[in-house]
């Protein structure tokens, strides 16, 4: 499903504005493990976050399910003490997507990561 062009894309999207969205999903859900879906071109909502088990049951293409399938944790290398892992759907608004892993470091005070 994703292509390496597809990840580059995806992987220019992670910025200091998506690690706090994560992190404030965290707060909300009570788990880390999360997916990020980044719907480029949606001016309105263009990040939702959703529990990975509720993802899991949704009505998403199996290729996706079955990458989602197990903790992102387990599919990245590991991150350093206190930060987290999670899977990050990039939808492109040419409709590629791609979905990879991507590690958190934990917000220091005042919302940098």
């Amino acid at each position: 499903m994703s292509h390496p062009d597809l990840e580059t894309r995806a992987r220019a999207l992670v910025d200091d504005k998506l690690i706090r969205a994560y992190w404030e999903a965290v707060e909300h859900y009570k788990t880390t493990d999360l997916v990020l879906i980044y719907a480029v071109g949606d001016s309105k909502y263009p990040v939702r976050a959703f529990a990975r088990e509720e993802l899991l049951s949704s009505t998403l293409p199996s290729d996706i399910k079955a990458k989602v399938a197990n903790p992102a944790s387990g599919a990245a290398s590991p991150p350093a003490g206190g930060d987290a892992t999670f899977w990050l759907l990039a939808i492109f608004s040419d409709e590629e997507a791609a979905c990879l892993p991507v590690n958190a470091k934990l917000m220091a005070p005042g919302g940098r990561a």
